[in-house]
């Protein structure tokens, strides 16, 4: 973006181009840390349910919800 004629005035998301899954991400961090991991299968729909259920949807929205970079428009400029 430093030196592309292409980048000037423009905003980048910036994405390695490789999605993970929040189990997937907890699982790296724990490795990094050296630390166990302890993660059990529970539904969706039960996550949110217990998120509205605890006044704590919000949280449990941004456990669930995707969290993915669309980074096509800046791939193809560059």
């Amino acid at each position: 973006c430093c030196t592309h004629p292409a980048a000037a005035r423009n905003t980048f998301c910036v994405s390695d181009d490789a999605d993970l899954r929040t189990p997937d991400l907890l699982r790296l961090l724990a490795k990094a840390m050296g630390k166990p991991v302890r993660l059990f299968p529970l539904p969706t729909s039960a996550v949110s349910f217990i998120g509205t259920l605890t006044g704590r949807s919000h949280e449990a929205s941004r456990l669930l919800d995707s969290l993915q970079v669309d980074i096509t428009s800046t791939k193809s400029l560059l």
